[in-house]
Formats: structure tokens, C-alpha cells, sequence
């Protein structure tokens, strides 16, 4: 049973900023023992695409460039937009044609579409259903060709440059340090915490930044676990969440993942090894809720008792933790009011509802403790201590990430008729540092926070995002994914009654 098809986020093209100050800073990077920090992406708060990265002896300059700010994906193609899984777009004269073409990051074509002699007026065409990731897409309509970039996600609604304009519109508004501030330095290291320098003026020479060392738990042996649950230490400890660079992948790709940002908590918790297979789903639902609806599972997408649970609800998802809670006789966690439908159908949803998160029941993970144990204490974009730039390149590489995960190259691009097609078994590659498998593929995995848009440049302690809103958080790539969301730091939207076939979850039980 998947309720919804899957919906388009756009992702704009650029235009240059109006003003732009004449900049000129120079400076070092280093840490608490003197020495220089290479790499560290150095950049201004209000002016994020004036950026560079220190040299090995942590020396840098910023100068001056022609920074860009993300526009509206309307503005961008005169008209022609996504709405939902639909491309919308109007054509003046009759007999004009549609041409939409969508690459993957390979080269390779994925979809094609074509309308002849269409009559004058708006129009909308439904975008074939095709895997999760990244795209680009070719589109002449109306006599206009565009070429925009494309992330296949679960909620149409979601644009990633909104949230770069308001980062540069809005920064004057924000923190800067000091009334004689005009502007803050911003940089950030892999295995540091990120710095915050405010400066009077945009011609500083000789600054000097001190990043003192982040402290995630790295664990030298394997973690407790209790049946398929491994204990993450999370308590006093703190790690940075996001992605320093906007443009990890292509062009403003990673610009939800703004601002890096340490995160603190104070409790540990314990959490699923694996993704919830579809027995202990079954299970559960149907043993707690006697007007529980079966997911319609099929061995097209992966059938079978270990295979992950899909084709479910955040709702349903939540409604699992809760039986699973009184279960084990702990307190629940999620409240509702009422509910709409039953458990499991295309209409269920929970009304009124709200979480607890100092009960000690389980429930969904934040988006902060998704990252967090994905990592696994590692400060590269993938957990087996890899970074993005150029990766994966060889078939070395590739076969790299295949110990790893269950992604496009070893699933989608198999074809439909393939036995390795869908999701596969859960636990079958190799786990990360906490003994977590399938953080990054195999399914998508839902987690409690509603969406927010970019991350804030300050210290937070347990986040748990916005208390409200349309659509909850999705982490991790499935096995539709390409490699740029397979990333520990990449994240997507999705609405709370949507339900997919790339799209699971697993719970987490925080420890008092």
C-alpha cells in the first residue's frame, strides 16, 4: 500500500546579490595546542557564499567575491514549476509541444516525456515515478528550454533555496557578537567544534580563530546491546550536525544542511541495530490495534521477515512505538486527541498529536540523534570515514560503499525484474562504530522532529525541532539513492500521513 507517489523538490539556479562589501580578511585557523587546522571551511554569516578553505598551516584569506543568493524556482523558469508530482506550466499559443528529459548525476536518462500540439493555456503533467535522489532535469515548454536540478523526495512542498535567501537576507537581524559588530566569521573543521568570530569591519588582517576539539563517543569495543539494541552514549557528550558546505554535491544540494551547529546532550539512549522488520511491525500492530490494515509488502520492493517495514505512516510509526512501549510496560510517549481512519489505511492520521520526550517509552529519534549515531562518532560525510569530493570514482569505490549499503548501483539500477531489486534484508552489510546497520540505505527512516528549514549558527542542547508543522523529518538514503544522500548529514521532508516503499523507521528509548 503506498498512499503517495513520489513528489519533486526543486532546486533553483542563482542570481547575484545586490550589495556586496569589498572584503579582505586574512587570518589562522588553529587548535588548542597551537598547531594549524587545514581544510577548515572559513566564511561570513552574512555573506555565506564568501567563503575559503585554510591552507595545511591553517592560514587563510577571504576576499571579496561576487557572493549569490538562491531565488524562488518560479522565478528562475518564468512560470514553469513542481507542484506535488506534477510539472505545471502554460503555454500561449496552440500546437506548441512538451519536452521533459531527467538525467541522473551519471549521465544516464531516467525518464522521458513527450506532448505534441497541445492547445493554449495552463497545463500538468504527472512525472513518472522513478528512484530517490538526485536528478537533472530538461524541460523546453512554451517555446523555453530549462535546466533545472531535481531531488527526488516526499514532499513537494519543500524548495532548498528558501532557506539560503533568508541566511543572507535576514543575517543582520541575527547574533553577531557585539553592538560594533557588522558581521561574524563563521568556521568550521571536521572533528572541531565550529567558531564564531565577530568582526568590526570587512578589511581585518591577521585574525586569529582557536577551534577546541568536539567530543562525540568513539568507542573502542563493541557497544552494550540488549537484544537488538545497541546503548549510544550521548550524555555530556557533543558533536557537530550539518554540513559546512552548501554546494556538497552540485550546486546548493547540501543548503538544508546550513548552518553546522554543536549539538549537546544530556541523556544516552538506546537504539535499534536495525530498521523495524516487517514480523516485529506485523507483530506489534496487529496484537495492539484489532482494526490494524496490513501494509500491502510485495517482493517487487522486499517481502519477508527481515526485511524492513514500508509503505507506512509517520502516524503508524508512532502508533508502533506506543505498543511497543506499554508492551514492555513503559510509559508512552506519543498523546492524540483522535484519529482519523485506521491504523495502516490511506486516511489514518493521529490528531492532536504530541510527544513527551521525558517519558521512557520509545519513540522516534530526533533528527540530532539520527546524525549523531549515523556517525558514529566520525566527522567525514559518510561513517566509514569517507568524504563526499570525488567519491565514489572507482570501482573500488563503488564497491566500497557496497560493503556498507543498499543503494541505487546494488538495488534500483538492477531493474524491477532483478531479485536484488527493493530493499534487502536488514543487517547485511556492515554496521558502523555503534553497531547500527543500514543508517544510510536500505530504507529511509522517519524521526520525530516536524521540518525546519536551515539549522541556527548557535549551540543547542536536545533539539527537537519545531513543536509544530506540516511535515516531519526523513533520514538516511534508501536504495533508490545516490551516493550524495547517503551522506550522515543529508536530510529530507515528508508528510506525516505520506507513506512509501523506500520509507521505514527504527526507535530509540532514551536512558534517564
Amino acid at each position: 500500500m503506498v498512499k503517495t507517489v513520489l513528489p519533486v523538490i526543486l532546486v533553483a539556479c542563482f542570481c547575484a546579490s545586490a550589495a556586496t562589501p569589498a572584503v579582505s580578511i586574512t587570518g589562522t585557523v588553529t587548535d588548542t595546542a597551537g598547531a594549524g587546522i587545514g581544510n577548515a571551511r572559513v566564511y561570513l554569516k552574512r555573506y555565506p557564499a564568501i567563503h575559503a578553505l585554510t591552507d595545511a598551516a591553517g592560514a587563510f584569506t577571504l576576499p571579496s567575491t561576487n557572493p549569490v543568493r538562491y531565488v524562488s524556482p518560479k522565478q528562475a523558469t518564468g512560470g514553469l514549476s513542481i507542484k506535488g508530482n506534477r510539472i505545471v506550466f502554460s503555454t500561449s499559443h496552440a500546437g506548441r509541444r512538451f519536452a521533459f528529459d531527467m538525467f541522473g548525476l551519471d549521465g544516464a536518462m531516467a525518464a522521458s516525456i513527450r506532448l505534441e500540439g497541445l492547445s493554449a493555456g495552463s497545463h500538468a503533467v504527472t512525472l513518472p515515478k522513478t528512484a530517490h535522489g538526485m536528478y537533472v532535469a530538461r524541460m523546453a515548454a512554451g517555446g523555453a528550454i530549462y535546466t533545472v536540478r531535481m531531488a527526488i523526495g516526499a514532499d513537494g512542498a519543500i524548495l532548498f533555496p528558501a532557506s539560503r535567501a533568508a541566511a543572507c537576507v535576514n543575517a543582520s537581524s541575527s547574533k553577531s557578537g557585539g553592538a560594533s559588530a557588522v558581521d561574524s566569521l563563521i568556521v568550521a573543521a571536521q572533528g572541531f567544534r565550529n567558531a564564531q568570530k565577530a568582526i568590526s569591519g570587512y578589511d581585518v588582517k591577521n585574525l586569529s580563530v582557536l577551534l577546541s576539539a568536539s567530543n562525540p563517543w568513539r568507542p573502542t569495543t563493541y557497544p552494550e546491546i540488549v537484544g537488538n539494541r545497541a546503548k549510544i552514549l550521548a550524555k555530556d557528550r557533543d558533536f557537530e550536525m550539518g554540513q559546512p558546505d552548501p554546494d556538497i554535491g552540485g550546486e546548493g544540494l547540501s543548503a538544508l544542511e546550513q548552518a553546522v551547529h554543536t549539538v549537546t546532550f544530556t541523556s544516552d539512549f538506546w537504539m535499534d541495530m536495525t530498521e523495524v522488520t516487517q514480523k516485529e511491525y506485523a507483530a506489534i500492530m496487529e496484537e495492539a490495534y484489532p482494526d490494524f490494515i496490513k501494509p500491502t509488502w510485495t517482493e517487487k520492493y522486499g517481502l519477508g521477515d527481515d526485511y524492513p517495514a514500508y509503505c507506512l505512516s509517520w502516524a503508524d510509526a508512532a502508533l508502533y512505538c506506543n505498543a511497543l512501549s506499554r508492551k514492555d510496560t513503559l510509559d508512552t510517549v506519543y498523546r492524540y486527541t483522535a484519529v482519523t481512519g485506521k491504523p495502516g489505511e490511506l486516511t489514518f492520521e493521529l490528531v492532536g498529536v504530541s510527544a513527551d520526550m521525558t517519558k521512557n517509552g520509545y519513540r522516534l529519534p530526533t533528527e540530532a540523534e539520527w546524525e549523531y549515531a549515523c556517525k558514529g562518532g566520525t566527522a567525514t560525510d559518510f561513517y566509514w570515514e569517507r568524504d563526499m569530493s570525488g567519491y565514489p570514482r572507482t570501482m573500488l569505490d563503488s564497491l566500497e560503499v557496497n560493503s556498507y549499503e543498499v543503494w541505487r548501483p546494488l538495488s534500483w539500477n538492477k531493474g524491477s525484474n532483478s531479485a536484488d531489486y527493493g530493499a534487502h534484508q536488514v543487517g547485511e552489510k556492515i554496521h558502523n562504530y555503534y553497531h547500527l546497520f543500514d543508517m544510510a540505505g536500505n530504507v529511509s527512516e522517519f524521526c520525530n522532529d516536524y521540518k525546519t528549514g536551515s539549522y541556527s549558527f548557535d549551540a543547542v542542547t536536545d533539539p527537537t525541532g519545531p513543536s509544530n508543522g506540516n511535515s516531519r523529518v526523513i533520514r538516511g538514503g534508501n536504495w533508490g539513492s545516490d551516493a550524495q544522500q547517503l551522506r550522515s548529514a543529508n536530510r529530507t521532508f515528508s508528510s506525516p500521513d505520506s507513506s512509501q516503499f523506500f520509507i521505514g523507521f527504527r526507535t530509540v528509548r532514551r536512558i534517564p
